[in-house]
Protein backbone atom coordinates (compact mmCIF):
# COMPACT_ATOMS: atom_id res chain seq x y z
CA UNK A 1 0.00 0.00 0.00
CA UNK A 2 3.01 2.34 -0.11
CA UNK A 3 3.53 2.63 -3.86
CA UNK A 4 2.45 6.02 -5.31
CA UNK A 5 0.47 4.40 -8.11
CA UNK A 6 -1.83 2.48 -5.76
CA UNK A 7 -5.45 3.46 -5.36
CA UNK A 8 -8.25 1.53 -3.82
CA UNK A 9 -10.92 -0.34 -5.81
CA UNK A 10 -14.53 0.89 -5.81
CA UNK A 11 -16.93 -1.63 -4.33
CA UNK A 12 -20.06 -1.76 -6.55
CA UNK A 13 -22.18 -2.59 -3.50
CA UNK A 14 -21.40 0.82 -2.01
CA UNK A 15 -20.85 2.77 -5.25
CA UNK A 16 -23.55 5.25 -4.31
CA UNK A 17 -21.40 6.60 -1.50
CA UNK A 18 -18.55 7.65 -3.86
CA UNK A 19 -15.92 5.54 -2.13
CA UNK A 20 -12.84 4.27 -3.94
CA UNK A 21 -12.13 1.05 -2.04
CA UNK A 22 -13.39 -2.47 -1.66
CA UNK A 23 -12.94 -4.92 1.22
CA UNK A 24 -10.56 -7.77 0.41
CA UNK A 25 -11.55 -11.37 0.87
CA UNK A 26 -8.04 -12.75 1.52
CA UNK A 27 -7.75 -10.96 4.87
CA UNK A 28 -4.26 -9.54 4.21
CA UNK A 29 -5.31 -5.96 3.59
CA UNK A 30 -8.64 -4.36 4.37
CA UNK A 31 -8.74 -2.80 0.90
CA UNK A 32 -7.74 -3.86 -2.60
CA UNK A 33 -5.12 -1.57 -4.18
CA UNK A 34 -5.08 -1.04 -7.94
CA UNK A 35 -2.67 0.84 -10.17
CA UNK A 36 -3.82 4.32 -11.21
CA UNK A 37 -2.64 7.86 -10.92
CA UNK A 38 -3.13 9.46 -7.51
CA UNK A 39 -5.30 12.56 -7.26
CA UNK A 40 -3.26 15.31 -5.60
CA UNK A 41 -4.06 18.80 -4.40
CA UNK A 42 -2.76 21.59 -6.60
CA UNK A 43 0.83 22.61 -6.10
CA UNK A 44 1.49 24.83 -4.17
CA UNK A 45 -1.07 24.80 -1.37
CA UNK A 46 -1.74 27.99 0.60
CA UNK A 47 -2.40 28.27 4.34
CA UNK A 48 -3.24 31.63 5.94
CA UNK A 49 -1.83 32.22 9.44
CA UNK A 50 -2.37 35.53 11.21
CA UNK A 51 -3.75 37.08 7.97
CA UNK A 52 -0.61 36.13 6.01
CA UNK A 53 -0.89 33.57 3.20
CA UNK A 54 1.88 30.97 3.32
CA UNK A 55 2.82 29.21 0.08
CA UNK A 56 3.53 25.50 0.55
CA UNK A 57 4.91 23.71 -2.52
CA UNK A 58 4.62 19.91 -2.65
CA UNK A 59 7.82 18.40 -1.25
CA UNK A 60 6.91 14.74 -0.85
CA UNK A 61 4.48 12.19 -2.21
CA UNK A 62 4.37 8.58 -1.14
CA UNK A 63 1.45 6.24 -1.62
CA UNK A 64 -1.70 7.85 -0.31
CA UNK A 65 0.01 10.87 1.28
CA UNK A 66 1.61 14.13 0.23
CA UNK A 67 3.47 16.86 2.10
CA UNK A 68 3.59 20.57 1.28
CA UNK A 69 6.41 22.54 2.92
CA UNK A 70 7.18 26.24 3.23
CA UNK A 71 10.52 27.20 1.66
CA UNK A 72 12.22 27.71 5.04
CA UNK A 73 10.82 24.45 6.46
CA UNK A 74 8.91 26.13 9.28
CA UNK A 75 5.46 25.04 8.07
CA UNK A 76 4.41 21.61 6.74
CA UNK A 77 0.95 20.53 5.57
CA UNK A 78 0.51 16.76 5.27
CA UNK A 79 -2.55 15.08 3.72
CA UNK A 80 -2.80 11.31 4.08
CA UNK A 81 -5.21 8.42 3.67
CA UNK A 82 -4.70 5.12 5.46
CA UNK A 83 -6.59 1.86 5.71
CA UNK A 84 -6.61 0.69 9.32
CA UNK A 85 -6.26 -2.90 10.52
CA UNK A 86 -9.94 -3.07 11.45
CA UNK A 87 -11.06 -2.08 7.95
CA UNK A 88 -11.72 1.61 8.48
CA UNK A 89 -10.36 4.39 6.30
CA UNK A 90 -8.63 7.30 8.00
CA UNK A 91 -8.16 10.64 6.19
CA UNK A 92 -5.85 13.07 7.98
CA UNK A 93 -4.76 16.66 7.42
CA UNK A 94 -1.94 17.84 9.66
CA UNK A 95 -0.33 21.27 9.88
CA UNK A 96 3.06 21.38 11.63
CA UNK A 97 4.86 24.59 12.58
CA UNK A 98 8.46 24.84 13.81
CA UNK A 99 10.26 27.89 15.14
CA UNK A 100 13.35 28.88 17.05
CA UNK A 101 12.23 30.02 20.50
CA UNK A 102 13.79 30.91 23.82
CA UNK A 103 14.61 27.82 25.86
CA UNK A 104 12.40 28.02 28.98
CA UNK A 105 14.82 25.84 30.93
CA UNK A 106 18.19 27.46 30.11
CA UNK A 107 18.39 31.26 30.19
CA UNK A 108 20.04 32.79 27.12
CA UNK A 109 19.59 29.66 24.95
CA UNK A 110 17.26 29.06 22.04
CA UNK A 111 15.90 25.79 20.73
CA UNK A 112 13.74 24.44 17.95
CA UNK A 113 10.13 24.07 19.06
CA UNK A 114 7.28 22.50 17.11
CA UNK A 115 3.52 22.29 17.31
CA UNK A 116 0.85 20.58 15.21
CA UNK A 117 -2.87 20.67 14.54
CA UNK A 118 -4.57 17.60 13.02
CA UNK A 119 -8.01 16.96 11.53
CA UNK A 120 -8.86 13.26 11.20
CA UNK A 121 -11.85 11.81 9.40
CA UNK A 122 -12.34 8.18 10.43
CA UNK A 123 -14.94 6.20 8.54
CA UNK A 124 -16.22 2.64 8.37
CA UNK A 125 -15.45 0.48 5.34
CA UNK A 126 -18.96 -0.51 4.32
CA UNK A 127 -20.28 2.81 3.02
CA UNK A 128 -22.66 3.67 5.85
CA UNK A 129 -21.59 7.31 5.47
CA UNK A 130 -21.63 9.11 2.13
CA UNK A 131 -19.04 11.72 1.20
CA UNK A 132 -21.69 14.35 1.92
CA UNK A 133 -22.40 12.87 5.38
CA UNK A 134 -18.70 13.13 6.23
CA UNK A 135 -18.46 16.64 4.77
CA UNK A 136 -21.38 17.83 6.90
CA UNK A 137 -19.87 16.26 10.02
CA UNK A 138 -16.47 17.88 9.34
CA UNK A 139 -18.09 21.26 8.67
CA UNK A 140 -19.99 20.92 11.95
CA UNK A 141 -16.73 20.43 13.85
CA UNK A 142 -15.01 23.26 11.95
CA UNK A 143 -17.97 25.53 12.72
CA UNK A 144 -17.68 24.67 16.42
CA UNK A 145 -13.97 25.52 16.35
CA UNK A 146 -14.49 29.23 17.02
CA UNK A 147 -11.75 31.38 18.53
CA UNK A 148 -13.50 31.16 21.91
CA UNK A 149 -13.84 27.36 21.85
CA UNK A 150 -10.30 26.78 20.59
CA UNK A 151 -8.91 29.11 23.26
CA UNK A 152 -10.72 26.99 25.88
CA UNK A 153 -9.37 23.76 24.41
CA UNK A 154 -5.80 25.12 24.31
CA UNK A 155 -6.22 26.23 27.94
CA UNK A 156 -7.10 22.65 28.89
CA UNK A 157 -10.90 22.78 29.16
CA UNK A 158 -12.84 19.68 28.17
Amino acid sequence: MNRPEELLVRNPAVASCNRSWSPRVDGNLPFTPISRSIALFTDPQSVTINSVAQSLPRTEQEGQSASYTKEDGTLVLKVSHQATKNGRLRHAVKLDQNKIAADPFVAGNSRLAGSAITLVIDEPDAGQFTNNDLLLLAKGLIGWATDANLTKVIAGES
